[in-house]
């Protein structure tokens, strides 16, 4: 297993085997995102052990500060398990089983023991039977096992493909799983404000139909979500999402991040508001991420420092998962016209990963889960002679849901194996940063879909509220968590147009 201890480097990737323990499941909400479920496979165990080594469920999101405002927002994608290729995947549908049973059922229906008459019968049959038949029989039965050979073959060829780090993945999404109004099943969300206002803030999700599309909030009114609004129309189904935003004098810019249908890292940009969308210089690289329903993706924007500089520019590390086991970060600074590849990090790449990038002074960090099902912090000091080792600190979180998502603003939020969704106070001071209390500081009382994605942000709301989780409970609803000065929390399912 992996080790992180305090003062290590992240290492590279590694190959790693070990057996990870299924969540309960017992909260599942009318929509269970199951990873299998969404790629249309059944779930295959035997006792509590589950055999089959794909990963499901979806993940990631994040959002943005802004350039010269104090009260900066970053929302953290989502993700999927941080399995080493073994994997133990979620309790099979219950529709699963009975489609089990009824196929057993009839198969035992139709197994009726011969009677001796009919062993007699057959045995005279071909005892008698003329040499021409025999070898009549042998052609059409070699004729049938290679027609039946090759469908075979055609069709698992059209079903699967294998990945580079070896593990077979099925088509997106089985159409009993799929929503048909408000929300798509598993969407990513992702938050970002470019003006800094309080009360004004831009929402991205999946709709239903697959299209991303962007809800705004001004004062405490939710508008938008519709035709007009839509932002891409390849991403693949579940996608994380994460959006970096900030202002240049008079020009605001929202980057948005996200993967589509043949697993490429895209990347949008917009400065008119929103109101259109290009596609941005991350193409080029044509990065390929794991083709998983559950994939780690996450913006990070800060100061960069060139070597022996004491003069900032501003940019974005990118996170993607490249494969089950590894991260790969690449770089873009403002006004530069390429993406720069980076190095690779072994971690969990089912999982989110959070970051908090605008705080004061020149250290940036990361949360990762690393393979043991433990989220990692970790950071760097961009002024540093050896700008991208990013560091552990002794900040250790255990018992993550193996594709939660990640997000950070004033507490930082994990899904736990429970399915809770929990808050944690972490105070950041490099390598001496620390979990107060040494665990989480409380649950939300609304348990989102096990291993759907949630975004978190801060101070955007008019009426006093200082904290926002936006989350999934049932697979088609956007459900925000709003946490008021006095710590106390409230739940409004938000309008989400069905065309």
């Amino acid at each position: 297993m992996a080790e992180h201890n305090t003062g290590e480097h992240l290492t590279p990737p590694t190959v790693y085997s070990s057996a990870h323990t299924t969540h309960d499941s017992s909260y599942s909400p009318l929509y269970p995102v199951y990873p299998e479920q969404e790629r249309g496979i059944p779930v295959s165990h035997t006792g509590s052990t589950y055999t089959n080594s794909a990963i499901g469920s979806p993940g990631l999101e994040s959002v943005t500060t802004v350039q010269g405002h104090d009260d900066g927002k970053e929302v953290v994608h989502d993700s999927t398990p941080a399995y080493s290729y073994k994997q133990v995947v979620p309790p099979q549908p219950e529709y699963y089983a009975a489609e089990k049973r009824d196929h057993a059922g009839e198969a035992e229906a139709q197994q009726v023991a011969p009677t001796e008459s009919h062993k007699k019968q057959k045995r005279r049959i071909f005892g008698c039977i003329p040499l021409w038949i025999c070898i009549g029989l042998v052609v059409v039965l070699i004729i049938a096992l290679a027609l039946g050979v090759g469908l075979g073959v055609g069709l698992s060829k059209k079903s699967s493909s294998t990945t580079s780090s070896g593990v077979t993945s099925q088509p997106d999404s089985n159409p009993r799983s799929l929503s048909t109004t408000g929300a798509f099943n598993g969407s990513g969300f992702a938050t970002a404000t470019a003006s800094g206002a309080s009360g004004e803030l831009d929402l991205y999700f999946q709709h239903y139909t697959g299209q991303l599309r962007r809800l705004q909030l001004s004062g405490t009114t939710w508008s938008g979500g519709d035709i007009n609004t839509i932002v891409a129309t390849d991403a693949k189904n579940a996608t994380p999402i994460s959006v970096v935003a900030y202002a240049q004098g008079t020009v605001s810019t929202w980057h948005l991040f996200y993967i589509d249908k043949a697993n490429t890292v895209r990347q949008k940009i917009s400065q008119d508001s929103g109101s259109t969308w290009q596609d941005g210089p991350l193409a080029s690289l044509n990065l390929k991420a794991l083709n998983s329903s559950s994939v780690a993706l996450q913006a990070c924007y800060g100061n960069f420092y060139t070597s022996g500089s004491t003069t900032s520019s501003v940019g974005i590390h990118l996170f993607y998962a490249q494969d089950a086991q590894t991260i790969q970060q690449v770089d873009w600074t403002v006004n530069a016209t390429s993406w720069t590849k980076e190095d690779t990090y072994t971690a969990n790449g089912h999982a989110g990963i959070g970051c908090y990038s605008w705080g004061p002074g020149t250290v940036w960090y990361a949360m990762m889960v690393n393979l043991d099902n433990a989220i990692n912090v970790v950071y760097k000091d961009a002024k540093s002679t050896t700008p991208q080792a990013w560091t552990n600190t002794s900040v250790i979180i255990p018992g993550a849901m193996p594709n939660t998502s990640l997000g950070y603003t004033d507490y930082f939020f994990a899904q736990l194996n429970d399915g809770s969704l929990a808050g944690y106070n972490i105070t950041f001071d490099s390598g001496n940063t620390k979990l107060v209390g040494g665990d989480y500081q409380f649950k939300l009382s609304q348990k989102p879909i096990a291993g759907s994605h949630f975004s978190v942000t801060g101070g955007v709301s008019s009426d006093g509220s200082e904290l926002a989780v936006f989350s999934q409970e049932n697979g088609t609803d956007i459900l925000e968590n709003l946490k008021d000065a006095s710590g106390k929390w409230s739940y409004t399912e938000l309008p989400v147009p069905s065309t």
